[in-house]
C-alpha cells in the first residue's frame, strides 16, 4: 500500500503535528508514504519522507494540470509509480485555489481519495470562502472517495447536507507523545497557550485572563500567524498588552527561552508550563484539549460543546473545574448603539463573502442573542470592544464584575481564576492511553485505506495506470481512451450551498468568525500631534490671574503640604509671571511654575515640587475631557498611529491626562515650560518636525490638531503639517485667522477623516 499525503505546508501547528504523528504510525506499520507540501521555511519535521511542491503554497497560482504533473513526478521518483491512495488534508479550505481542481481531475481519472476535513471555509472563514472559485466541484462524491471528519458536529452537518454516510467516518486525530517531559517549575504559575495567534483563537479573552490573574503569574502564546491579515490582528493585541502592562508574552517559541539556560523550542516552553490555556471560539479537533490530557498538564479552556462528547468518549477528560462555558460582562459596559452598527457592517461583509442575505429582522435577532439578560458574552465582541473592557479593568472596582459560568454556576472570574491557578500542578502523562488512541486511529485509517483498495473499479483503473503512456497522461486526462467511461462510476458533487446553509445560521453568528473589518490605509497619516488645553481638555478658567475667590483654596493646599501660605498666592504668582515676561528677551516667553513657586514660597532649589504644583493647578484650574477625546486617543493608538503633544503647558499637564498619558510617545511630547518659549513660537514646531523626521516621518504625514487658529494652525502649517481646527465647544473656539485643512466639532469626524 502506497499513500501520498497532501497538505499546503508543514509549518509548526496542529495539522503538521497530525501529519507527523500519522507518518510515525505508517512507518511503524511498514506503509510506504510520501508527504507532498510546499516549502515554508525553517527546519522540516524529521524522519518524514517529503517532496516539496511549491505550487501547494497558500495563494500560489499554478494551473492544476501542471501541479498534478509535479505530484506524479514526485510519486514516480519515490514509489516508482502513482500512489494507491491520495490523502488530502483540509482540501476544501480555500487556502489554495488549485487543490479542488487537482482532486477533481484525480477523481474523474478513477483515483482513490481520502478527504480529511479539519476545518471548512463555510465555518468562520468568509475571506477564504469568497476566494473559492471551484465551489461546484468542491465536494466530489464517489465510492472511491472517503470523507474523514475529526468532530461529530462537522460530520452531522455534512450528512444533513446530503453526503452519503457510507463514504464517511469520524474519529480522533493522532497525538505526538514526545512532549511528556518532566516539568521544570519557575516558582510561579506560568500559563502557556500552544497556539498560532490567529483571530478565532480569541486573544482578547486570553488577555482578560492574564489581566485578572494574581501576580506573579505570567501567560505566553507560542507562535505568531504568517498570514498578513491575521498578523496585523496579532500585533495589535501584542501592542495593546504592552501598553496596558498585561503580563503576557507573544510568539515566544524559537525567539527566547522561558528562563536562563533553557532552550527556546516548543517542548522547552511546555516543560515550564504549569497550565495550558485555550480561549479559542472555534476548533476542528481541539488539539490543545487532547494534548493537555495526554501530557498530563492542567488545562484552562473555553468549553467547545461539539468536541466535548468525542473527547470524553476517547478518555480525554479534563478537570471540570477548569473548563468554563461563558464569560459575561454587563451590557452597560458597551455602547450598544456602536455594537449594533458594528454588527450590521459585519453581517454585510459576511453576506458579501458567502453570497447570503440577512434581513433586518434576522439582524435584530442576532443582536438580541448577543445582549440577552442585560449582559454580553465577552468572546462574542469585536476586538475594539474587548479592548475597551480590558481598559476598564484598570479600575480596581471593576475587576470583580466579569463573571464566568462553570458547571452551571456563575462566579466572579477573578476569584475562579485565582483558585484554578493556585491548584498545585502535577504532571501525570498518560502514555498508555496515548498509544492506545494512536493505535485505534491507525486501525481506523488502515480500514479506510483497505476499503478503498478493495474497489473493483479501482483495480481496473490501476491496471490502466500500470500501462500508462509517459508521463501519466491518463491521469491528467489527455488520453481518455485509456480509461473507458463505463469502467468508472461517474463523479457527482455535493452542492456547496447546502453545506454553507448548515453553518450559517442565526445562532451561529460570531464576530471572531466573521469577515474582519478592512485594514485602514494609514500611509497618509503616520502621526497625530495634539494641543492640550481647549482641545483635549478644558477648564472654566485658563492662565494665571489674581483670583481672590481661589486664594483660600490655594492656601489650604499649601497648608496640607506643610507650607505656611501667603495671604494671596494667586496675586503673588500673577506678579511673578508678569515680571518674567517683561524681563524675557523672547517674543513669546513661557514660565516654569515650579521655579516661580519656589521663589514665592522661598523653597530650596533642590526640593522637587512637581506634586505640589500639580495639586495647586488641580485645585485652581480643574479640567475635564472634551467630549469623546479620550475614546479617540485610544482608537488611534489601537490603530498604530503615533501620538504626540505640543502645548503651552506645565509639569502638571501630562498627569492631568490620566491613563491616556501613556498613549503619547515621550519623544513627541513638547511642552512650553521645558523650553521657556510658548506657542506660536516657530521653534517649538520646528523641534517637533525634527523629532518626527528622526522617525522617518515627513511633515505631510503629520496632522496637528488645536483650537487656536493663530497659535496652532498658522505655525503648524508653516512647517508643513496638515492641520485640524477643533471647535467642539464654546470654550474651545478661539478667534483668529488660519485656514485649517479640516474643521471639526466632533472627534468622530476626525477619525473618519483620518
Amino acid at each position: 500500500m502506497k499513500i501520498a499525503i497532501i497538505h499546503y505546508h508543514l509549518r509548526p501547528g496542529g495539522v503538521t503535528r497530525v501529519i507527523e504523528a500519522t507518518s510515525q504510525l505508517m512507518t511503524r506499520a511498514g506503509i510506504e508514504h510520501l508527504v507532498l507540501c510546499a516549502a515554508s521555511g525553517g527546519e522540516p519535521p524529521r524522519d518524514i519522507p517529503i517532496a516539496w511542491i511549491d505550487a501547494l503554497g497558500y495563494g500560489e497560482e499554478l494551473d492544476a494540470k501542471s501541479c498534478l504533473q509535479q505530484f506524479l513526478t514526485a510519486c514516480e521518483q519515490h514509489f516508482g509509480g502513482p500512489p494507491d491512495i491520495w490523502h488530502f488534508h483540509n482540501p476544501t479550505l480555500g487556502k489554495n485555489q488549485i487543490v479542488p481542481n487537482i482532486i477533481d481531475q484525480l477523481a474523474n481519472a478513477g483515483a482513490r481519495i481520502v478527504m480529511q476535513i479539519h476545518d471548512v471555509a463555510e465555518d468562520g472563514r468568509p475571506h477564504q470562502y469568497a476566494q473559492l472559485s471551484s465551489k461546484k466541484i468542491l465536494y466530489p462524491l464517489s465510492s472511491r472517495i472517503h470523507y474523514r471528519f475529526i468532530n461529530p458536529r462537522d460530520h452531522a452537518h455534512f450528512l444533513a447536507a446530503g453526503l452519503p454516510a457510507q463514504h464517511t467516518s469520524v474519529g480522533i486525530n493522532p497525538i505526538m507523545m514526545d512532549a511528556c517531559d518532566d516539568a521544570i517549575h519557575l516558582g510561579y504559575p506560568f500559563v502557556f497557550a500552544p497556539i498560532r495567534g490567529i483571530r478565532r483563537k480569541n486573544l482578547g479573552e486570553l488577555l482578560l485572563l492574564a489581566s485578572l490573574a494574581l501576580p506573579p503569574c505570567v501567560f505566553a502564546t507560542s507562535r505568531a500567524p504568517q498570514n498578513l491579515l491575521d498578523l496585523a490582528h496579532h500585533d495589535r493585541w501584542a501592542q495593546f498588552a504592552k501598553r496596558q502592562n498585561i503580563p503576557i508574552e507573544f510568539n515566544v517559541v524559537d525567539r527566547f527561552a522561558p528562563q536562563a539556560g533553557a532552550g527556546s523550542g516548543f517542548h522547552d516552553w511546555l516543560q515550564h508550563a504549569t497550565h495550558l490555556v485555550s480561549t479559542s471560539v472555534a476548533e476542528g479537533f481541539g488539539l490543545p484539549f487532547a494534548e493537555a490530557a495526554l501530557w498530563g498538564i492542567p488545562l484552562i479552556a473555553r468549553d467547545l460543546p461539539h468536541l466535548r462528547d468525542q473527547l470524553k468518549h476517547a478518555g480525554l477528560e479534563h478537570a471540570a473545574a477548569s473548563i468554563y462555558q461563558e464569560i459575561r460582562i454587563p451590557a452597560g459596559w458597551i455602547d450598544l448603539a456602536l455594537l449594533e452598527s458594528a454588527l450590521i457592517s459585519t453581517i454585510e461583509r459576511n453576506d458579501r463573502a458567502y453570497g447570503t442575505h440577512h434581513t433586518p429582522k434576522q439582524c435584530d435577532e442576532i443582536l438580541a442573542n448577543l445582549t440577552k439578560n442585560n449582559s454580553i458574552e465577552f468572546s462574542n465582541l469585536p476586538e475594539a470592544f474587548q479592548q475597551s473592557v480590558l481598559e476598564r479593568l484598570s479600575d480596581p472596582a471593576s475587576r470583580d464584575v466579569p463573571h464566568v459560568l462553570v458547571q452551571g454556576h456563575w462566579r466572579p472570574l477573578r476569584q475562579w481564576l485565582e483558585e484554578v491557578l493556585s491548584t498545585p500542578s502535577q504532571r501525570m502523562p498518560n502514555r498508555i492511553l496515548g498509544e492506545q488512541l494512536n493505535a485505534a486511529h491507525w486501525q481506523e485509517m488502515h480500514d479506510i485505506y483497505q476499503t478503498l483498495m478493495n474497489s473493483r473499479l479501482d483495480r481496473k483503473v490501476q491496471g490502466a495506470w500500470a500501462s500508462r503512456p509517459q508521463p501519466f497522461e491518463a491521469i491528467v486526462g489527455e488520453t481518455p481512451t485509456l480509461l473507458e467511461k463505463n469502467e468508472l462510476e461517474p463523479i457527482q458533487y455535493l452542492p456547496s450551498e447546502r453545506v454553507l446553509a448548515r453553518y450559517q445560521t442565526i445562532d451561529s453568528f460570531h464576530f471572531l468568525k466573521s469577515a474582519a473589518p478592512p485594514e485602514r490605509k494609514r500611509a497618509a497619516c503616520k502621526a497625530v500631534i495634539f494641543d492640550v488645553y481647549g482641545t483635549l481638555i478644558s477648564s472654566a478658567t485658563y492662565g494665571v490671574k489674581h483670583d481672590p475667590l481661589q486664594d483660600p483654596v490655594l492656601r489650604d493646599v499649601l497648608r496640607h503640604a506643610g507650607i505656611e501660605p501667603p495671604d494671596s498666592p494667586s496675586k503673588l504668582l500673577e506678579n511673578a509671571v508678569l515680571a518674567h515676561h517683561q524681563s524675557s528677551p523672547e517674543p513669546f516667553p513661557e514660565v516654569d511654575l515650579r521655579v516661580l513657586w519656589r521663589k514665592i514660597l522661598t523653597l530650596p532649589e533642590n526640593i522637587l515640587i512637581d506634586n505640589l504644583v500639580e495639586k495647586l493647578e488641580n485645585a485652581w484650574h480643574p479640567v475635564t475631557w472634551t467630549d469623546g477625546a479620550a475614546a479617540l486617543l485610544r482608537r488611534l493608538s489601537r490603530d498604530g498611529i503615533l501620538l504626540g503633544l505640543l502645548s503651552n503647558a506645565q509639569c502638571n499637564t501630562l498627569p492631568s491626562l490620566g491613563d491616556c498619558a501613556a498613549l503619547f510617545d515621550p519623544d513627541l511630547s513638547i511642552f512650553s515650560y521645558q523650553f521657556g518659549i510658548a506657542k506660536p513660537d516657530a521653534r517649538l514646531f520646528l523641534l517637533m518636525k525634527q523629532c518626527l523626521e528622526d522617525r522617518a516621518i515627513q511633515p505631510h504625514e503629520v496632522v496637528f490638531i488645536g483650537n487656536d487658529p493663530e497659535h496652532d494652525i498658522v505655525p503648524a502649517k508653516a512647517v508643513g503639517f496638515r492641520t485640524v481646527l477643533y471647535r467642539g465647544s464654546a470654550k474651545s473656539s478661539m478667534a483668529g485667522e488660519g485656514a485649517a485643512n479640516k474643521i471639526i466639532d466632533r472627534w468622530d469626524d476626525l477619525y473618519d477623516w483620518l
